[in-house]
């Protein structure tokens, strides 16, 4: 009976209904949510911490050396420009691999033992395929250990061998002789030298100036010297030239040529040079028996004076114009004054002409 009555009561209760997944994924972050989120922000901040660790940017002129914190430094390359993933517990190097240029000031002491003080300027870039090795042997720090101190042992030996007015004046020579001798020493340590300059050496007042009045004597010396030189030339150059002028007078002489016939020649020449100006006004006006030009004129006989020679006066000048002279022969259209009335004529268009020509 008490079987019986049990089935009876098992078959009046209904089978349990089946969960959809709304209601699991509900029974399931609130079990697990909590710990899922936690660990999820745990994530995205670890990550914000290390990704500058782990994403790293090589820039342009820029190459990296990896040192890994298990098998050391990488040596066998230098990571180049770009994106780099590498584990959080390794350590990316950068280093500029362009040409550097940095400035340094240091004193030395000349041969006489006097301090003087020097500025230079020393461009170099590190090797880029030896790049590793310069991290191992001496670290991204290379310039204040390696680069300015070389440069100053080099200047100092050399410079220690000179007195104080040699260096003055013989940077040049210095600065070639320093490049060679640092030059090889930085290779080694895998840093190309390109070039040295000395901005500036700055003795004592006292030597300076006494250095600068040396050079400036010097130089007055030697342009005394050159004076000296050019005036020898022109020596032997006037005495060519008055030997020319005697041999061309004698020659004139002996030809039998009236050297006023010769100064007329020369006239007319000066006259015609003047009248083919661009910028010449021209004006025929007479000028006497004996035809000559009014600027270069010469009176009918000459004219005595004090000392016994010749004298040849200027009839007149015109001012912005060009005189062609009244050739009686050769040369047509030439107006000869000979009578008073005609000068007068003359003078009055002469005088009308200045007034109305435009100036320049």
């Amino acid at each position: 009976m008490a079987n019986a009555d049990e089935q009876s009561a098992q078959s009046t209760v209904p089978p349990p209904m089946k969960e959809d997944f709304a209601t699991r994924f509900r029974k399931w972050s609130d079990q697990w949510g909590p710990r899922v989120l936690i660990l999820l922000f745990g994530l995205i901040f670890l990550m914000l911490v290390l990704f500058r660790n782990v994403f790293i940017f090589v820039k342009p002129g820029e190459q990296g050396v990896l040192y890994s914190r298990l098998f050391g430094t990488d040596l066998s390359h230098a990571y180049t420009e770009g994106l780099s993933v590498i584990w959080p517990w390794n350590i990316m190097y950068i280093y500029d691999v362009r040409a550097q240029q940095v400035h340094d000031k240091f004193q030395v002491l000349s041969k006489d033992g006097l301090a003087i003080s020097v500025e230079i300027s020393i461009r170099f870039h590190p090797i880029v395929h030896s790049l590793p090795f310069l991290h191992v042997e001496i670290g991204p720090d290379y310039i204040t250990k390696v680069v300015k101190p070389e440069m100053q042992a080099n200047l100092r030996i050399l410079m220690g061998q000179y007195t104080p007015d040699e260096i003055y004046t013989s940077q040049g020579f210095i600065i070639r002789r320093t490049v060679e001798n640092a030059m090889p020493e930085l290779m080694e340590r895998h840093i190309e030298l390109e070039d040295l300059l000395i901005t500036s050496i700055t003795l004592p007042p006292p030597v300076q100036e006494a250095i600068e009045s040396k050079l400036r004597q010097q130089q007055a010396f030697l342009e005394y010297e050159f004076r000296l030189q050019r005036e020898e030339k022109e020596k032997d150059r006037k005495i060519i030239e008055a030997e020319g002028i005697q041999k061309f007078q004698n020659l004139v002489q002996e030809n039998g040529v009236n050297f006023s016939q010769y100064l007329r020649y020369l006239g007319i020449q000066a006259t015609f040079a003047l009248a083919t100006s661009q910028n010449a006004k021209v004006v025929v006006i007479g000028g006497g028996s004996n035809g000559l030009p009014l600027i270069l004129n010469l009176p009918d006989q000459p004219v005595a004076t004090s000392g016994g020679t010749n004298a040849v006066p200027a009839q007149a000048s015109m001012e912005g114009s060009a005189v062609i002279p009244p050739i009686k022969s050769s040369v047509p259209a030439v107006v000869n004054t000979t009578s008073d009335a005609t000068q007068r004529s003359v003078e009055q268009a002469l005088e009308s002409f200045r007034i109305a020509r435009p100036r320049p």
